[in-house]
């Protein structure tokens, strides 16, 4: 019964179907707007007795405790952070494809990767091969940057309702986030656990497993850091085509002062401020340090015959030469 009251009201109000609702055949039909339905609502004798008892100041003292709130939440704010992990896992079960995805997408593109970065072809000689092994960190640096961009447009899909739901005090802002962060975080693991089992190994890196933890922590790192700039882009910017704009700027800031498309020293002064708070200078430092500090590459002299070979390649890009900066 309510659902059909519900729906012929929708009709009366409607311009296609209030024609089949005129009962008056002496009188042209003409459409009424929801605004004179209102005003005539107002002057009959139930629309103005409603307003005159709206009139009247509630009395408080007559009302039950219990029907007045006094917290700005329903429910406890364990019951809502609940409430949002129980959503956020009901759509990543639902948008299961999309994950399933994106990571058969990284591990064929680790497999494209190894056969790039052949071992049989990567030597340990000079610092032409110590350069080659530094295009690699680049590359695994930028795809698995990368490999969250989806996240931009799926966050821009659920703005509408998160801000709705903020606005009329479903939840605090921290329940929605808490639970994307979490939940993403086994599957970054899962993402950056497959990219090092198909290339370290199969690249030439390091061979110390000590090395292949710290490189792995360091793609986990990059994946979270890109998943959170790519969800600051979208809150920021709030449309595609904004985002996909604004987006490119921010990268562009990132990569141009990452410490690697420019050295540092080559950065402009009045732009070097960016160098140090850009994450991929962070993860450059530490993803060379941990590799180049390896025996195979400090044992060995450069070509000017005094500089460990390491550390000439290290001071070539511009890398602080000591291996404290991976932890930094």
């Amino acid at each position: 019964m309510t659902n059909e009251l519900h729906l012929r009201v929708e009709q009366v109000t409607s311009k296609k179907d209030q024609h089949q609702y005129w009962v008056n055949p002496n009188r042209p039909y003409r459409y009424i707007p929801v605004s004179e339905f209102a005003t005539k609502f107002k002057t009959f004798h139930v629309g103005n007795k409603l307003s005159n008892e709206l009139s009247v100041p509630f009395d408080k003292s007559k009302d039950h405790k219990a029907a007045l709130v006094f917290d700005k939440y329903s429910i406890a704010k364990k019951k809502l952070l609940k409430s949002c992990w129980d959503k956020k896992w009901m759509l990543m079960k639902r948008n299961s494809f999309f994950y399933v995805f994106k990571t058969v997408k990284i591990i064929i593109i680790a497999a494209i990767t190894s056969t790039l970065f052949l071992r049989i072809e990567m030597n340990t000689r000079n610092e032409i091969d110590a350069n080659v092994y530094v295009g690699a960190f680049l590359f695994t640096m930028i795809i698995n940057m990368f490999n969250s961009l989806a996240e931009m447009a799926m966050t821009i899909q659920r703005l509408p309702v998160f801000y709705k739901q903020r606005d009329i005090l479903f939840h605090p802002p921290w329940t929605y986030t808490l639970p994307t962060f979490l939940l993403g975080i086994p599957i970054s693991i899962f993402e950056s656990t497959a990219w090092m089992v198909v290339t370290y190994y199969s690249i030439g890196f390091a061979p110390d497993i000590g090395r292949f933890f710290k490189q792995f922590l360091i793609v986990f790192l990059i994946q979270q850091m890109a998943a959170g700039i790519f969800r600051f882009i979208a809150s920021i910017c709030r449309t595609m085509t904004i985002a996909n704009t604004g987006g490119v700027l921010v990268l562009l800031v990132v990569f141009l002062t990452g410490g690697f498309l420019l050295p540092r020293s080559e950065i402009p002064v009045w732009w070097r401020w960016a160098y140090w708070i850009s994450p991929l200078s962070y993860a450059f430092n530490a993803i060379t340090a941990n590799e180049l500090f390896a025996p195979r590459w400090m044992n060995k002299i450069s070509s000017d015959n005094t500089t460990r070979l390491g550390t000439r390649v290290l001071n070539m890009w511009d890398v602080f030469d000591d291996k404290n900066w991976y932890w930094i």
